[in-house]
């Protein structure tokens, strides 16, 4: 089994926060668009960004004999409470943006 990349359980993946020291943490397993895009990067946070393009946040890359992997996800998220992991689940729902819409509409 391979550990856990340091300050994984310590750093909130959503909103970048300390979580102190024997707190619990939530995890949220996560699909990305080009799973390959992780290989040999088992148990080190990577950025991800949203579909929607709106913000990165912080995942780390399970092992393959993982739970998460055996349930399909890609990364997980370590998440803070229950607030950071609804509003990650939330923006993760989110449609990806059309950016040549944005652009073109700006004010």
């Amino acid at each position: 089994m391979i550990e856990a990349a340091e300050g994984v359980l310590e750093t909130c993946g959503w909103c970048g926060k300390a979580i102190p020291e024997d707190t619990p943490v939530y995890a949220c397993g996560i699909k990305v668009r080009d799973p390959g895009a992780l290989a040999g990067k088992v148990g080190q946070f990577v950025s991800v960004m949203m579909l929607n393009g709106e913000r990165p946040f912080l995942a780390i890359v399970p092992s393959e004999d993982s739970a998460a992997r055996k349930k399909g996800y890609d990364a997980v998220v370590m998440v803070c409470g229950k607030r950071c992991r609804n509003q990650m689940k939330k923006a993760a729902t989110l449609p990806p943006v059309d950016r040549k819409r944005v652009s073109r509409n700006a004010v």
